[in-house]
């Protein structure tokens, strides 16, 4: 007998509506457009899928005393004793926006009790009243195990010293020009993006006086090297390349249009667990994913002893670089952001009396408007 494919789990979006709706139908339930329409709006509707089909979708409220709580899960019925229900238990438990997750069945509904208790969830109570003869059961998700979320890099955990750090997003690369989502993609700069990283090299060459200790540490990606390789270049040293700061990785979204992510992407909600949102694309970093390297990269690089410290990095990571500078602990770095155009420079001082932790400029593009000129 052939094994059964895995299915993948997911948050819906509005294009999966009509799948959704003809398996509820199919399996005996009324539910309408405007209702699965509106739960995949907000993020609340889950998908699992094999093969590019809907097989089982669950619905996640959070109206349960504060916390989430899975109201309604379905099979399709030729998928079902497949680990349909399961998967998306776990994806539902993994991606869980509180600390505590619920559900609940009818006592006569042997097989989900089966389910739940097959994977790991626990019986916390039995509520009579709410169907005539038939109490609702109630079951609590497994708890999950602590994030290893590193301190951001204050002084004392990482050395005191007067120091400046520039962090550089890199310039216009080809999936700019494009229309290609970037990401993890590996594009290169474009023509204009060579002299723009020229550029950023003649600029910091101008700002850090001659004697001074210099690094220039870079994202490993292409369009990053390229532009830390001009840099160290004209700065003198050697770029060291480390991966934990790369860009935010979109997943299989990476390298296709722009357009393929839009229809795709699930915002993350105004209110509530933002770093471990599930944006919707099969493979993608959480924010939370991208501030663990970003925090742990700075902290590595924070022990250099050198004057002038530059980052070569990409525009959601060199925020997470100065959320870590200031000292925000990861778990409030769910709505930070800061303006960092690509080719910017973004300043970062350390005084040597008070030892604060200054931010300068963010995000400047002084540079670019007077590129170096053409080799």
């Amino acid at each position: 007998m052939s094994a059964h494919p895995t299915p993948q789990t997911r948050r819906a979006t509005a294009a999966d509506v009509p799948a959704v709706l003809d398996l509820d139908h199919a399996t005996g339930g009324t539910l309408t457009g405007d209702d699965v329409a509106a739960w995949a709006s907000t993020g609340a509707l889950r998908v699992a899928e094999t093969a590019d089909d809907v097989v089982g979708f669950a619905v996640v409220v959070r109206h349960f005393f504060g916390h989430d709580l899975v109201e309604l899960v379905k099979v399709a019925p030729a998928a079902r004793r497949r680990g349909v229900a399961t998967a998306l238990l776990a994806h539902v438990s993994a991606t869980r926006a509180t600390a505590k997750v619920f559900t609940s069945t009818n006592l006569s509904n042997r097989p989900m009790q089966a389910v739940l208790d097959a994977a790991g969830w626990a019986c916390v109570g039995v509520v009579d009243g709410l169907d005539a003869g038939d109490p609702e059961v109630f079951y609590a998700a497994p708890p999950v195990a602590a994030d290893p979320v590193p301190l951001p890099p204050v002084p004392g955990r990482v050395p005191v010293r007067e120091r400046t750090v520039h962090v550089v997003t890199h310039p216009e690369a080809t999936h700019h020009v494009d229309g290609l989502v970037g990401g993890q993609f590996d594009s290169d700069l474009t023509p204009l993006g060579g002299r723009q990283a020229a550029a950023i090299g003649a600029a910091l060459r101008a700002r850090i006086a001659v004697g001074a200790s210099v690094a220039v540490a870079s994202s490993d990606l292409l369009r990053t090297r390229r532009t830390a390789e001009v840099v160290a270049a004209a700065l003198a040293v050697t770029p060291t390349f480390d991966a934990r700061l790369r860009e935010k990785s979109y997943g299989e979204a990476g390298g296709r249009p722009q357009a393929w992510l839009d229809a795709r992407f699930v915002p993350p909600p105004a209110v509530g667990d933002r770093l471990r949102h599930d944006e919707g694309v099969p493979g993608a970093e959480t924010r939370l994913d991208l501030a663990v390297r970003a925090y742990a990269a700075l902290t590595d690089l924070l022990t250099l002893d050198v004057d002038h410290l530059v980052v070569v990095t990409h525009g959601f990571t060199a925020g997470l670089l100065v959320a870590a500078w200031i000292g925000m602990p990861v778990a409030s770095a769910g709505h930070v952001a800061f303006p960092v155009p690509s080719g910017s420079i973004t300043t970062l001082r350390e005084d040597g009396y008070f030892h604060n932790r200054a931010v300068v400029t963010v995000g400047d593009v002084a540079h670019l408007r007077t590129p170096a000129p053409r080799p």
